[in-house]
């Protein structure tokens, strides 16, 4: 047998046994109802203090937030997710703005915002929710006093 019909008969058992292989998904594209080392957090608070602007005055602005989840994989059921406001995250922060030297912020005025919806869901599958709209009044606001509104995930289903 010539060496060039050897090389041909190697390539063709190659190509078919690298063919017949099944495919191995890496673990960060399998869909799994694992919680472990699985995280949901408040994807834009990230970065920390979300900044309002206040200047030029001007009828309502808007911000948008959503929560996301960081797992090995996908979720293979959809993650229900309820926000509300942290009271104890409030005034913890300004505890320690007060032992700093810093006053205390104060609470977001009632009639300056509201919050389109505080129930979000993670589609399965997904790795991040559906948009929350904060809706604010600068000129509701004192623009001599550092206010604060804190929210924080009160439950995330699976």
């Amino acid at each position: 047998m010539s060496t060039i019909t050897k090389i041909r008969i190697y390539l063709v058992a190659a190509t078919i046994l690298l063919s017949s292989c099944e495919k191995n998904t890496a673990p960060y594209e399998v869909h799994s109802d694992s919680k472990d080392g699985a995280m949901v957090y408040i994807a834009k608070s990230i970065n920390g203090v979300q900044n309002l602007q206040i200047f030029p005055y001007q009828e309502a602005r808007t911000f948008q937030f959503a929560a996301g989840l960081g797992m090995l994989g996908y979720p293979s059921l959809a993650v229900d997710i309820t926000l509300s406001e942290d009271i104890h995250a409030f005034d913890s922060i300004n505890v320690v703005r007060e032992l700093n030297g810093l006053p205390p912020y104060e609470p977001f005025p009632k009639d300056a915002y509201e919050i389109d919806k505080l129930k979000l869901t993670i589609p399965a599958g997904a790795v991040s929710s559906d948009f929350v709209t904060l809706t604010y009044h600068p000129e509701a606001f004192d623009s001599e006093t550092d206010h604060l509104l804190a929210i924080t995930i009160t439950d995330a289903s699976g």
